[in-house]
């Protein structure tokens, strides 16, 4: 079952795909190992059956080549963290889908979902802004917060 509900049910499968594995990685803060990222059923179900492991492993390789994930290699696998650029990319699938999106027919559970999704959201834009005064900072050799 998907966490948060998508108000067009005609998704397409790639950008579905897409938007739950970042999703995943969004939401689980730090490095995740690939056999973690493996076990999430979310991702499983969406994943063409019998190959799901395979599957989800070679969107992650394309993920990293995209520069929307990071990998560092972690004992014989490796560990996979979301970037800004998949930040950003994970924002514009949930507004192009409509995830997170306030509906008057929502029930208690969505509104507090879309509610989860707009404060996390939130956050990690004040984190990228915080960050980025402070590379400017260290350009101009002032920092200000």
């Amino acid at each position: 079952m998907r966490k948060f509900p998508l108000s067009d049910p005609l998704v397409d499968p790639p950008s579905l795909r897409k938007m739950t594995t970042l999703e995943f990685l969004f939401l689980h803060e730090g490095w995740h190992e690939s056999s973690k990222i493996k076990a999430d059923p979310d991702l499983r179900s969406i994943s063409q059956e019998p190959s799901a492991d395979r599957s989800i492993q070679m969107r992650l390789v394309r993920y990293c080549r995209q520069g929307l994930v990071r990998r560092k290699r972690v004992g014989h696998g490796y560990a996979y963290h979301l970037t800004p650029k998949g930040e950003d990319r994970l924002f514009y699938l949930w507004e192009k889908f409509g995830v997170g999106k306030v509906e008057h027919d929502m029930n208690e559970e969505e509104l507090s979902l879309s509610e989860f999704v707009h404060s996390k959201a939130r956050l990690a834009l004040e984190n990228r802004l915080d960050e980025l005064n402070r590379e400017d900072a260290d350009l101009t050799g002032t920092y200000s917060e």
